[in-house]
């Protein structure tokens, strides 16, 4: 049986292709379903492995993986948020 994605779930795997500093340490994908209209896309997300004041810690970045944001679900009667992060 093949995996499927429940929404709002994903997963990180190690990056065997991290070749610069600043590239993830952890890749992987996500199904993301909007709570409103339960319309559903897929998004890209990396991690960061970091360590401050002797605790250990994850830093994640979550990216649609289909670029044009217009196509992101839209509720009536809201405008579209933007925001100086890309997330």
């Amino acid at each position: 049986m093949a995996y499927e994605q429940k929404p709002n779930n994903g997963s990180l795997w190690p990056n065997d292709k991290k070749t610069e500093e600043k590239h993830p340490d952890r890749t992987g994908s996500m199904l993301l379903e909007c709570p409103h209209c339960q319309a559903q896309w897929e998004a890209f997300l990396d991690g960061w492995l970091k360590e401050s004041n002797g605790k250990k810690w994850l830093s994640v970045r979550v990216k649609p993986k289909n670029k044009q944001r217009d196509q992101q679900p839209q509720h009536q009667g809201q405008q579209p948020r933007r925001s100086n992060t890309d997330f």
